[in-house]
């Protein structure tokens, strides 16, 4: 529920941010955060898409619907942090088109399941976590952020303040992580 005194982008100050944006530098951002959600809520390929959308498209929808005022940002809410929260919206709401039986705060293990359903992939979280385990064997930073993520722990910033991890650190563990969970799916596909 908006809040009445909430203050919104609206006419000649929405035209005036989207002409000000620095969009080069924000799509980068977006198309990347969007990605690790593709990876890390479904195992998917991002640039396959779940359900028929890409990355790039959920990208586009936000975007869109920002441009055209269709979702409003509130003036005090960070650009970035706006679009990722829109775009994690879009993304349940097109899955839950899709998957009628699950809930938009369904569980990530509650969706994963759905859609390993939907492609006909047989799927269990404790196969998965030992599949993972077993492909980062001697990758301590990668099973130490996949273990955060399983247990809800998503924050950057608290999973190198938990295990005293530089930033370059966390990015290149969290990149092979991410690789890992891409290739899942296959395996899991070509196992039924």
């Amino acid at each position: 529920m908006e809040e009445e005194n909430e203050k919104y982008y609206e006419g000649e100050e929405l035209n005036a941010l989207v002409s000000s944006t620095d969009w080069k530098r924000v799509l980068p951002i977006l198309y990347a955060s969007t990605r690790s959600m593709i990876c890390k809520r479904f195992l998917c390929d991002p640039d396959k898409g779940v359900l028929g959308k890409t990355f790039k498209d959920f990208v586009h929808d936000a975007v869109t619907l920002f441009i055209e005022g269709k979702r409003r940002c509130p003036k005090h809410v960070q650009l970035e942090h706006f679009f990722i929260a829109t775009i994690r919206s879009i993304i349940s709401k097109h899955v839950g088109k899709h998957y009628s039986n699950v809930s938009i705060d369904a569980s990530d293990e509650q969706i994963l399941q759905v859609h390993y359903e939907s492609i006909n992939t047989n799927f269990d979280v404790t196969k998965i976590k030992m599949i993972v385990t077993t492909r980062l064997d001697k990758d301590e930073i990668s099973q130490n952020i996949f273990e955060c993520w399983a247990e809800g722990i998503n924050k950057p910033a608290e999973i190198r303040e938990l295990y005293g991890y530089s930033e370059p650190d966390f990015n290149n563990g969290k990149k092979r992580l991410i690789r890992v969970l891409t290739e899942i799916r296959t395996y899991l596909k070509n196992e039924k």
